[in-house]
């Protein structure tokens, strides 16, 4: 999911077709492994935060009564 990663913060935003720049972040990431382990761990808490099974069902209950409501 696009919004699952934020740039700069749990990982790097690359267009999906630019081969050369999803090879680059590869290559930043492997040279440097507190980044990589920096970005691993964001990420998890960010995915754990925003798309737990909780939160979906909550999001989706809200999306479901405001189109109930129209």
């Amino acid at each position: 999911l696009k919004e699952s990663v934020l740039d700069g913060a749990t990982g790097f935003s690359v267009p999906p077709s630019d081969a050369g720049a999803i090879a680059d972040a590869i290559a930043k990431l492997i040279s440097d492994p507190s980044m990589a382990k920096t970005y691993g761990l964001s990420g998890r808490a960010r995915v754990r935060e925003k798309f737990s099974l909780e939160n979906m069902a909550r999001l989706n209950e809200k999306l479901y009564y405001e189109l109930v409501k129209q």
